[in-house]
């Protein structure tokens, strides 16, 4: 009966350690995830700077050339400039999107974590328990 019982504890503690093994594959997973979301935040963010930075050149541009230039080229001018503004908004977008992606796999990896920990902890019960 003892001999039962400490198999049915090493069935449980080998159980609890693919559990544990897989939480924390899908913790790295969820890790690397976020840190690839990161990246892609971060090159929205330098394509979003160098879009408003162009439209500022732009801008300045137009103003500099206002009251020298034929309407034919403030009109490209302005159309380029709206080109630009358009293109700084999908870039807006695309940073809040990466922003809830982000937040999101924190999310995932903050409630692995947890369960990561309650495993651990039952891991070692288990593991005292059998000792």
């Amino acid at each position: 009966e003892l001999s039962s019982q400490l198999q049915e504890q090493e069935s449980l503690v080998a159980a609890k350690k693919t559990s544990l093994d897989q939480t924390r594959e899908a913790l790295e997973t969820i890790k690397a995830e976020g840190e690839e979301a990161r990246l892609n935040q971060q090159s929205a963010r330098i394509h979003q700077e160098q879009a408003e930075n162009r439209l500022a050149q732009l801008s300045a541009q137009y103003d500099l050339q206002m009251s020298q230039v034929s309407p034919t080229i403030l009109t490209e001018l302005e159309e380029a400039a709206a080109k630009e503004e358009v293109n700084v908004q999908a870039l807006n977008e695309k940073k809040l999107a990466l922003d809830q992606q982000i937040n999101q796999v924190r999310d995932n990896r903050d409630s692995i974590q947890e369960s990561l920990q309650t495993l651990q902890t039952q891991k070692g019960k288990l593991t005292v328990e059998q000792a």
